[in-house]
């Protein structure tokens, strides 16, 4: 954790809660149900750094949705004005330094969330250039989140618009490590948010509810015709505040990004309807990987169907070995760890560079590139729960991804290559 953000939380006490699995649940019924306009807006009545934070949150559902925007690195730097605006807001309005930093943490991992999980993103390279590396210098919010998140349920009452934002951060889909766990992921996320409503609820004097919990029946009051035109003017007035709001965001976007979609932000339909079978997941490797990504060990490039993990052979290899080296084998068992959390079938691609091979054990670069890929195959095999989903090819210098004309382009083509393919692919 980012010492900024790990402030606040500098003991080790027990964690308050974690998320309760249900026993039995159906998809549609562990669905994080998105926010409407009309509930962030009321929240942000009560809650000023919701309301600072309302234009980044409203951005989340259209961002996981939109097709790629033309202008990525442009998309990027406005969304880190936008961060430091609301963090000026926060200055502002006298949010203490801990409480606003964390509060930043978690905009960047949900918004990083919603576009490292849309096609697009992957090929963006999201991941290396994320909103959370610019500000935090980590590339991967999704267990801190949660972990900040127990730290502040021990003090409600301090932390209570910190736990109101990440509430409203769950309703709008944000999984963080439950993201790879299914249904049983959804399920975990719906009880902590839950949880999380109850207790915000006692953080605040007021138990007024302003967000639809959907934890207990409505009590109907005997006068309560009598107060439904004040609550209904006050509603409608933070509804159409709220829709202002958004609509002057979007309009400052859409000069400048292009393709993205609004996605129809209204109430949810009563009306109960099967859940429609859910996509296989994308691979995410980027994520699993983030830290050995950031150590400059491995490449990953994540696509709509397909992961690849790019390691350079002056990682891996001493000069002409075809044996990876004994201090490659710990950063081979991560890459297995992660590969182990997704589905697909796994391709171990070996290439060298143009140069000659010029060995008694090695008559040609297809066969020095196709004994590295199966050595390194195995040692993954050795660290997976499923090796038989592992193939081995040697490709030699047929690929290059470099001119073979210098020193440095020759190094970037002495490789192995690690593609996991998703089963809509494979089948």
């Amino acid at each position: 954790m980012n010492a900024q953000t790990a402030a606040a939380f500098d003991d080790d006490r027990t964690l308050f809660f974690r998320p309760v699995l249900a026993q039995a649940a159906t998809t549609a019924a562990v669905d994080v149900a998105p926010v409407d306009v009309r509930e962030i807006g009321a929240f942000g009545a009560i809650n000023p750094v919701i309301a600072a934070a309302n234009p980044l949150l409203m951005m989340v559902p259209t961002l996981r949705t939109a097709a790629a925007p033309s202008d990525v690195p442009t998309l990027r730097h406005r969304l880190i004005e936008m961060l430091k605006d609301f963090d000026t807001q926060c200055v502002q309005q006298g949010l203490p330094d801990d409480q606003r930093h964390i509060a930043r943490y978690a905009l960047c991992t949900v918004i990083d969330e919603a576009i490292q999980m849309t096609p697009w993103g992957g090929t963006a390279n999201w991941a290396q250039q994320s909103l959370l590396i610019h500000f935090f210098r980590e590339s991967w919010g999704g267990e801190k989140f949660f972990q900040i998140l127990d730290k502040m349920a021990e003090t409600p009452s301090r932390f209570v618009s910190l736990l109101e934002l990440f509430y409203v951060c769950l309703s709008l889909g944000f999984m963080g490590r439950f993201q790879l766990q299914d249904a049983a992921g959804r399920q975990a996320v719906a009880d902590l948010r839950e949880r999380l409503y109850v207790l915000a609820r006692q953080g605040r004097a007021q138990p007024e509810r302003v967000l639809s919990g959907k934890w207990a029946g409505v009590q109907v009051e005997a006068r309560r015709f009598q107060g439904f035109g004040l609550v209904g003017l006050i509603t409608a007035g933070i509804a159409l505040a709220a829709l202002a709001l958004y609509a002057v965001y979007w309009f400052r976007l859409a000069d400048t990004v292009s393709g993205l979609e609004l996605q129809a932000l209204s109430l949810p339909k009563v009306e109960v309807t099967a859940a429609a079978k859910a996509p296989a997941p994308k691979p995410r490797l980027a994520q699993l990987l983030a830290s050995d990504i950031q150590a400059g060990q491995v490449q990953v490039k994540d696509l709509a169907l397909e992961s690849t993990v790019t390691v350079l052979g002056e990682t891996l290899f001493e000069s002409g070995a075809a044996q990876p080296s004994t201090r490659a084998e710990p950063l081979l068992q991560r890459v297995a760890q992660a590969l182990d959390q997704l589905e697909g079938q796994v391709v171990v691609a070996g290439h060298t560079d143009n140069t000659p091979t010029r060995t008694l054990r090695f008559a040609s670069n297809f066969e020095l590139s196709k004994e590295r890929a199966e050595n390194v195959r195995r040692l993954l095999a050795a660290s997976m729960k499923a090796p038989e989903r592992l193939s081995a090819e040697g490709r030699g210098d047929t690929e290059p991804v470099a001119p073979n004309t210098s020193a440095e382009g020759k190094a970037q083509n002495r490789r192995v290559e690690i593609t996991l393919r998703v089963p809509s692919a494979t089948n």
